[in-house]
């Protein structure tokens, strides 16, 4: 859907997935379309909502915010949705991840390696990418000891502090990446994006600031219908929900004609 001029919302169906009642640890990931009906009676789906990506058209590149998690019903939807505006993978030149979440940068080393588009993201939130979906012994380790000083009972906390393995599935590594921190701008003719650090959902969480348009692209940051999760883990920070709130005073008094949210 064209939002606005040269502004595309491209909803991806949050499905494709579904997790195992028997072993939390797992998931399956559907290769192809079917119905949802049709999964193993021991599987249920994550969940029905949609991620929104956005396409942001430029006289000489397009950028894509969010492209959603490394599914094929989520590939499907992204290029049959550029196809349907007039576009291809190729015609991607940018990409913005505003948080590491799986549903938000899952697909994003997929289509750079398709397209060659440069990647755009906070220091922070790429530092987290390997020990949350490659090398994850340690932050396993550290979720466990977390559990249990908060009073999570011995086989509950094993179980829980490996919840978020199924996720490495759906993210393809990020090679190379541009660093972007607040304050820092994006030129993108005939968009100039300034990056706004908006943590608390997420560590290293920005959001994309258009001054002239007065347009927000706001991630999981700010939400229209629910408030965002704000979660104590070992990745989060002391005082996430601090920080959160903290974000919401800093963009309290801007002027904002439009605002994109994540879903």
């Amino acid at each position: 859907m064209e939002l606005l001029q040269h502004i595309y919302q491209i909803p991806i169906p949050l499905s494709g997935v579904t997790s195992n009642k028997k072993d939390p640890t797992v998931v399956n990931v559907r290769e192809e379309k079917r119905s949802l009906s049709a999964v193993n009676k021991d599987d249920e789906p994550l969940s029905t909502m949609y991620i929104n990506a956005y396409l942001v058209e430029g006289t000489e590149g397009n950028m894509l915010i969010d492209p959603g998690w490394n599914t094929a019903d989520a590939y499907g939807v992204i290029t049959s949705e550029l196809k349907n505006y007039g576009f291809s993978l190729r015609d991607i030149t940018h990409i913005v991840i505003t948080h590491i979440h799986p549903d938000h940068c899952g697909l994003a080393g997929k289509i750079r390696q398709l397209s060659g588009a440069e990647i755009y993201i906070n220091d922070m939130e790429a530092s987290m990418l390997s020990s949350r979906y490659m090398d994850v012994d340690e932050l396993i380790k550290d979720t466990l000891e977390l559990l249990l000083a908060n009073g999570v009972p011995d086989k509950e906390a094993v179980t829980l502090s490996k919840a978020s393995l199924p996720a490495r599935q759906l993210v393809v590594p990020i090679p190379e990446y541009n660093a972007v921190d607040n304050g820092d701008t994006i030129s993108f003719d005939p968009f100039e994006f300034t990056v706004l650090s908006t943590p608390g959902h997420s560590p290293g969480h920005i959001s994309l600031y258009e001054p002239r348009k007065k347009f927000l692209f706001t991630g999981d940051f700010i939400l229209p219908e629910i408030t965002p999760n704000i979660s104590l883990h070992p990745q989060s920070g002391d005082n996430p929900l601090k920080d959160y709130l903290e974000s919401l005073e800093e963009v309290h008094d801007m002027e904002i004609n439009f605002a994109f949210p994540g879903h």
